[in-house]
């Protein structure tokens, strides 16, 4: 398990707060021990986190989100056995809470790791999904955790879904993502099919405050956010 030592040094590393550090740690260890089972085939990672830990996005993120091309009730078996491998490697984990919504499955995750109290919640869609959308595999390499194999979303669903998410809810991590993709050129011709929706979205939060991205962000991107959407906009007209 990572030391009150190293999540020390590594939030100094990060530029960010060792409470992000210990999270992420347990993000990689629970995807790990998740993705060591069988059934967890019918699950797919895609997501914020996903633009992290996979394309190498600054954003620290809070959640996991998966699509599911299996019944509610393999998912429920599926994390308990997910916990039950965390739980093998001493960490106190429990679920806080778990059961069926309207569109898919939800858990959340509580964990003592070292001094922090964590919650992570599992966000699992399992509407039926439309023929073409492509899973990729991936080998996960971090400072934090030991390398692992994990299957996402093909990256031009996992953008298409990123930017439905900025245009219906317009949050600020979503705005963030944005930018994260765009500057990355990562499948950017999905941001030019939607151009007109991205900038009625970006219209709607002029002026809005931004600050709770320095919670996710290193201090060294804390200057982008001062009139972040007037120039993301900017930069979306130039697409």
């Amino acid at each position: 398990m990572l030391s009150e030592k190293s999540v020390r040094e590594f939030a100094v590393k990060y530029q960010t707060s060792e409470a992000n550090v210990a999270r992420e740690y347990f993000q990689h260890l629970f995807l790990s021990g998740l993705y060591s089972l069988r059934e967890a085939e019918g699950l797919t990672f895609k997501g914020g986190t996903a633009l992290r830990i996979i394309y190498g996005s600054p954003r620290f993120s809070e959640d996991l989100d998966f699509s599911g091309r299996i019944r509610p009730f393999t998912v429920k078996n599926v994390i308990a056995e997910a916990v039950e491998k965390v739980r093998q490697e001493n960490i106190r984990l429990e679920l806080a809470e778990s059961g069926e919504t309207s569109g898919g499955y939800l858990a959340i995750l509580r964990t003592e790791l070292l001094d922090f109290n964590l919650y992570v919640k599992l966000n699992i869609s399992l509407k039926r999904r439309k023929n073409g959308i492509r899973e990729e595999a991936h080998l996960i390499a971090s400072d934090l955790f030991p390398a692992y194999n994990l299957t996402a979303l093909g990256a031009k669903f996992l953008v298409r879904e990123k930017l439905q998410a900025l245009i219906s809810r317009k949050k600020p991590r979503d705005l963030f993502d944005l930018y994260f993709i765009i500057r990355n050129r990562l499948e950017t011709g999905e941001a030019v099919a939607r151009k007109k929706e991205i900038l009625s979205a970006l219209e709607s939060v002029k002026g809005s405050s931004l600050g709770e991205l320095k919670l996710f962000l290193p201090k060294s991107y804390w200057n982008l956010l001062p009139g972040f959407v007037p120039r993301l906009t900017d930069v979306v007209k130039n697409l």
